[in-house]
């Protein structure tokens, strides 16, 4: 929630500028650090997300969502503030 304040924050400063603003919220995604936890209720908790969401979001969908955000940026669109999960099944 801090880091969306400030984006916003940051955007509205920016606005007369040249400066976009954006901010991608994945939400959760498979990252080789959870494997890396050594508390076993952690550990369980992650792997009980997982199985209750299914399909998990990976590093290649965020790429691929910024990526999109940069070509944009290009076309001087103002800064947009979406999920990444939203966006990569868009552009699927």
């Amino acid at each position: 929630m801090g880091r969306g304040r400030f984006s916003e924050a940051l955007r509205q400063e920016a606005l007369h500028s040249n400066i976009r603003v954006t901010i991608v919220e994945p939400g959760f995604v498979e990252t080789e650090l959870q494997g890396h936890n050594e508390i076993p209720a952690v550990r369980e908790a992650i792997e009980n997300m997982r199985e209750q969401m299914g399909e998990v979001l990976q590093a290649e969908d965020i790429a691929r969502s910024i990526r999109v955000f940069a070509a944009a940026s290009a076309m001087s669109l103002a800064a947009a503030v979406v999920t990444a999960w939203t966006l990569s099944r868009v552009l699927r």
